[in-house]
């Protein structure tokens, strides 16, 4: 075996709705994308940011994949299984090749975790789904991760760590971006990136899971959605994400235009602090005077969820495309529980409990 050791280092208003409209009918060959936003790196490993690690699925896979609502289905690992308290064990898919035709082995996960967790400058580095863990490589093809505890989403943190070619373990950002060192195992390759203008990217021929629709994907980023509604319409391009709300109805009534809509993980919710040591909860008095924070009692926190109007944001804020949550997680997504249901909006019961709470007056509360 081969050892490698990483050392340690609310309150739900709404889900919302992801949209996209596509326009028809597309070439067979290739596809046109019109994001709202595009990534700060093509480094897979650079920034835990969504349009980073979104981009990076289309040239790199994890160990453990992500269906469309976040159930952990099979990638580069074909299977895994805990061996005891704190050891899982990963049978790795036989026969991938990276996109330079180097064959992928459990080294390539060693070599991955080592950089994954070391990138210089990174702004929001992926270190946290790495330490305190332990990889050992038990032959080309078999993999054990421990834990000095029982942890059981050593699985989920495999899913957050695009796997790369362990001949670029000491590649730098600026080689992922220039595609020196962009080899992944993903469904497409990367081709060309000029940031602010066009990503591109080409099909991968020999990708181990379902072959992609196109050969080629050409995405520019298009910060504007009115912009972005337009270059649909005029067809410039193919695709577009985050459809404004207010120009649904437009482009749903226009031929040749399909929408899309899911449901999306995006949750609208506050934290209220329950302490004021080490946070200040910004709670005062009628007077502006700094006061115990009320949210160390239930009943004030209970009283606060009773007072939103959940229906309300989800209907006029919201435009209707969204649904009142009563936990993190919306149906269909990892977590969900259909025994926790939104609390609904109750002014009177919130008053209620704030006087039982010893705060019939209320108090100031800086949001």
């Amino acid at each position: 075996m081969r050892k490698f050791i990483f050392g340690p280092e609310a309150l739900l208003t709404a889900a919302a709705t992801s949209l996209g409209l596509l326009a028809g009918p597309v070439s067979a060959s290739d596809l046109t994308v019109a994001l709202a936003a595009e990534p700060t790196s093509m480094d897979p490993h650079y920034q835990n940011l969504t349009i980073n690690n979104s981009m990076a699925t289309q040239v790199y896979d994890a160990l453990v994949l992500q269906d469309v609502n976040q159930n952990l289905v099979p990638g580069l690992a074909a299977s895994w299984e805990p061996i005891d308290e704190r050891t899982w064990e990963f049978k790795l898919r036989p026969g991938v090749t990276f996109h330079n035709g180097a064959a992928f082995t459990a080294e390539d996960v060693i070599a991955t975790m080592q950089r994954a967790a070391n990138v210089p400058n990174s702004p929001s580095s992926f270190a946290t789904f790495i330490k305190g863990k332990t990889f050992d490589v038990v032959d080309d093809l078999t993999l054990r991760v421990s834990t000095e505890k029982p942890y059981p989403f050593t699985p989920n943190d495999m899913s957050r760590i695009s796997i790369i070619d362990s001949a670029f373990v000491d590649a730098t950002t600026e080689d992922f971006n220039t595609g020196a060192a962009s080899y992944g195992t993903g469904p497409f390759t990367f081709t060309k990136w000029l940031p602010g203008d066009v990503i591109e990217l080409s099909r991968n021929g020999g990708y181990w899971g379902t072959a992609v629709d196109w050969d080629n994907v050409v995405i520019r980023p298009i910060g504007d959605g009115t912009t972005r509604a337009a270059a649909l319409i005029a067809g410039d391009v193919d695709f577009i994400e985050r459809v404004a709300p207010a120009d649904l109805p437009t482009l749903e009534s226009r031929d040749g235009l399909s929408v899309f809509k899911s449901v999306s993980n995006r949750l609208l919710y506050m934290t209220l602090h329950m302490t004021d040591d080490p946070i200040k909860p910004y709670v005062t008095d009628h007077e502006g005077n700094p006061i115990v924070s009320p949210f160390r009692d239930v009943r004030a926190r209970e009283a606060v969820s009773l007072a939103i109007n959940r229906r309300a944001i989800a209907d006029r804020v919201m435009d209707g495309l969204s649904a009142p949550a009563g936990q993190f997680s919306p149906e269909g997504y990892i977590g969900y529980s259909a025994n926790l249901e939104p609390d609904a909006h109750d002014p009177d019961r919130a008053r209620e409990l704030l006087a039982e709470a010893g705060y019939g007056d209320g108090f100031k509360l800086t949001i």
